[in-house]
């Protein structure tokens, strides 16, 4: 994590540049579409998954070091999927890789709905930036966790921009 702060003659902080990375272990999860239902004649929508990203946000809250960011962001989200068994050999060859076997992955859950998920759960509690709107630039891979650990990699970067300071190359 790189992180300059300054102070003005105000006692305001600026923060030049922040940049965070974050990993949150387990399946990655995607936004489920909004349900309505009815009861007692009047009609409720409800997101279904809301505990999810609840559960999430706790995750990514115990590796929260800082304030907010509110400058834009650029998010880079990895999302690493397990490969299923259909994909390795069998018998002596259990733990090898087919030649057949898939570099891309290209299932179900979609990359659109990955992301929205990520962004969402990380705005909870306004933990890591105030709303998704300060995010204007995004970076989303679906990959398998041939060589990782399976799970959410995020990387969040501010993008604030002052005069007479210099970027560090090291970040």
């Amino acid at each position: 994590m790189c992180l300059y702060i300054f102070l003005t003659t105000y006692g305001q902080i600026i923060v030049a540049r922040v940049s965070v990375s974050l990993f949150i272990p387990g399946p990655p999860k995607s936004q489920k579409r909004h349900r309505t239902s009815f009861k007692n004649g009047r009609m409720w929508n409800y997101d279904p998954s809301k505990q999810e990203k609840v559960q999430f946000s706790l995750l990514a809250k115990k590796q929260a070091s800082m304030l907010p960011l509110d400058a834009p962001i650029s998010i880079k989200v990895i999302c690493a999927f397990d490969r299923p068994k259909s994909h390795y050999g069998t018998g002596r060859n259990s733990g090898i890789l087919k030649d057949n076997a898939p570099k891309y992955f290209t299932k179900k859950p979609d990359v659109d709905n990955c992301l929205k998920f990520v962004m969402d759960a990380l705005q909870i509690n306004k933990i890591w930036y105030p709303d998704d709107c300060v995010i204007n630039d995004v970076t989303i891979q679906k990959i398998y966790a041939d060589e990782i650990t399976p799970g959410t990699y995020i990387e969040l970067q501010s993008k604030l921009e002052r005069k007479g300071i210099q970027d560090d190359p090291e970040c």
